[in-house]
């Protein structure tokens, strides 16, 4: 399941928050019944905003172990 990435159509980079909401949305619909690999989808561009990596990163490291408790 590929869900895409966190850049809005507008050519504007998303929100620490929407990354973090839709990190835990991607997790919720692949992650259940494990084996789930998350990671970008093939680079981190370098004008991405450091905030919204962090905000992936941190939001894998808290919600995507299992068993999944996603709120």
């Amino acid at each position: 399941m590929s869900r895409g990435s966190f850049f809005a159509p507008t050519g504007k980079w998303v929100s620490v928050e929407d990354v973090v909401r839709g990190t835990k949305e991607v997790l919720r619909q692949a992650g259940h019944g494990g084996g789930l690999f998350i990671g970008s989808s093939s680079e981190i561009v370098p004008s991405t905003p450091v905030q919204n990596i962090l905000a992936f990163y941190e939001t894998c490291r808290t919600w995507g172990r299992y068993p999944l408790s996603i709120q």
